[in-house]
């Protein structure tokens, strides 16, 4: 299996964008995005949002799948801020999925939102998710 890396350098952030395939030239490689290095315009975020638990007792998980011009991307960190802690990074997986749990102890199940913040080229991304 060959493994091809480009890397760009644009506004001192690096893109990779890796192909893999057999050593047979015909064979379609897979293209993934590998860094966020991407315009706003071309990112797209999907976050949701699950609770489960009971009362003093709540897990509360968001999800989110970040892609750009259609591609997974791999390796974006993105801010995630629940209402009730300090903001902390996850980071995408080759799927482009990231996700995070984090527990409330509120008597009555928690509401607010969660928001996410994709950090690029000088602009961010943010998308927010109520539950």
């Amino acid at each position: 299996m060959k493994l091809r890396t480009l890397c760009f350098v644009c506004m001192l952030s690096p893109v990779v964008v890796a192909c893999s395939g057999n050593d047979n030239d015909d064979a379609t490689p897979a293209v993934t995005v590998a860094a966020a290095e991407c315009q706003a315009k071309d990112v797209v975020m999907n976050p949701t949002v699950g609770i489960e638990g009971m009362a003093f007792r709540w897990h509360v998980t968001v999800s989110v799948n970040v892609t750009c011009n259609g591609a997974p991307v791999e390796g974006a960190e993105l801010t995630v801020q629940y209402p009730w802690l300090f903001p902390f990074t996850v980071v995408t997986d080759a799927q482009g999925d990231a996700s995070a749990t984090r527990d409330a102890t509120t008597s009555p199940q928690p509401t607010g939102s969660i928001d996410l913040t994709l950090q690029m080229a000088g602009e961010a991304v943010t998308r927010s998710v109520a539950f």
